[in-house]
């Protein structure tokens, strides 16, 4: 099951002093502007008019514009225009303040959204026997801007994954710290793999606007770049535009161009794209072109089954049956994805090395000649294929 943040997992107390109807609105803006990887600063703007100030700050602009105003009076300046200029200075405050609080409310409740999402995730890892139990370790942004009171729960392991009611951060307003999730012991037992169910194209093909293919893309940016170990180039673009049979691709300024009725499954087949082939070069990509599109699909299409997402009919589909092969050959008690995602993670050009060091690693004493024999012509097939 996907993880979804709900208006009714945030924190409440930062957003007090609102109507429900408004409240509900700054948490709906918020979850969007997540989903779509939008600046804070422009969500900060978008719920400024659905904010005031609270009690704390309406009490400092009291005191300010007070103070203020004492000190144009002992300038020599008339109550009335004493009174003018503070006024206009409390005013000026209160617009500072009014940001800053927007601001503080966005900083803290995506901090809350991404550190409620993670342990969710890896509460559902655990649940499919993709992790063991973990311990929570608490870490801080790591710069002289920690407060002590997280500084003193630096490194400090908070609680396990099995713990009721531990505390995740943020611990107070604008809070950047997270929990780093450290496995201590195996994982249960693995859930059934999937079976593998190819469609064509157009059964699935259904026309999106932008803004839902923008979505889905933030959603399953951070999962690839936790299977590829590499952070995203994605310049966080898509453009639509019909391409007849060439239904997506990825341009070199690490923008993707799709279909408008591309399915979810092109999507992340370009955002692996954008873990690896845009950290090299055209020339490298026409010397590894097979290498890294076999490599890529590999992974999407484990992907793509991990978030129950159609695998869609390809050229590159023998090829990575192939790959699915081998490794089923070399009889390693990793997954499809746990082995994909090792593959991608090699440099490209040196991908196909690595399937050759598993044969290596599998050769021993104990191992027929025959099956050695056999392992080699699999590899030999994958580096000469060709679409």
């Amino acid at each position: 099951m996907e993880t979804i943040i709900t208006s009714a997992d945030f924190n409440r107390e930062l957003i007090s002093g609102l109507s429900e109807e408004s409240r509900h609105a700054v948490m709906n803006i918020i979850l969007r502007g997540q989903a779509l990887a939008e600046d804070p600063r422009r969500l900060a703007q978008e719920i400024r008019p659905l904010i005031g100030l609270n009690q704390r700050q309406a009490q400092a602009n009291v005191t300010y514009r007070e103070r203020v105003y004492q000190r144009f009076i002992e300038r020599g300046l008339s109550p009335s225009k004493a009174a003018e200029k503070s006024d206009a200075a409390a005013l000026r405050y209160a617009g500072k303040q009014h940001r800053y609080r927007a601001e503080t409310i966005v900083n803290t409740e995506m901090a809350f959204a991404y550190n409620r999402g993670a342990h969710m995730s890896v509460g559902q890892a655990i649940a499919n026997g993709y992790m063991g139990k973990c311990e929570m370790v608490w870490t801080t942004a790591g710069t002289n801007r920690v407060c002590s009171r997280c500084m003193e729960l630096r490194g400090r392991v908070v609680g396990t994954t099995e713990d009721s009611g531990v505390t995740i951060p943020p611990l107070h307003p604008r809070c950047r710290c997270t929990i780093i999730y450290q496995e201590i012991a195996p994982a249960k037992a693995l859930r059934p793999k999937p079976q593998i169910t190819i469609v064509n194209y157009e059964d699935v093909a259904v026309i999106r606007s932008q803004k839902e293919f923008l979505m889905f893309a933030n959603q399953m940016k951070p999962v690839i770049e936790q299977y590829t170990g590499r952070q995203s180039k994605w310049n966080g673009r898509i453009i639509l535009k019909d391409r007849g049979d060439a239904i997506s691709g990825k341009c070199w300024d690490c923008s993707i161009v799709l279909n408008p009725n591309a399915p979810d499954h092109a999507v992340i087949h370009e955002l692996v794209h954008s873990c690896s082939i845009s950290y090299y070069n055209v020339m490298m990509f026409l010397n590894n072109k097979f290498e890294e599109e076999l490599s890529v699909e590999y992974l999407s299409q484990e992907l793509a089954i991990l978030k129950n997402v159609p695998v869609v009919k390809s050229d590159y589909n023998p090829g990575v049956e192939l790959i699915r092969e081998f490794k089923a050959m070399l009889g390693v008690e990793k997954t499809d994805i746990e082995f994909a995602s090792e593959l991608i993670k090699q440099p490209l050009g040196e991908r196909w090395d690595w399937l050759w060091e598993q044969i290596s690693d599998k050769i021993n004493p104990g191992t027929s000649l025959e099956l050695g024999q056999q392992l080699m012509e699999k590899l030999e097939k994958i580096r000469q294929w060709v679409i």
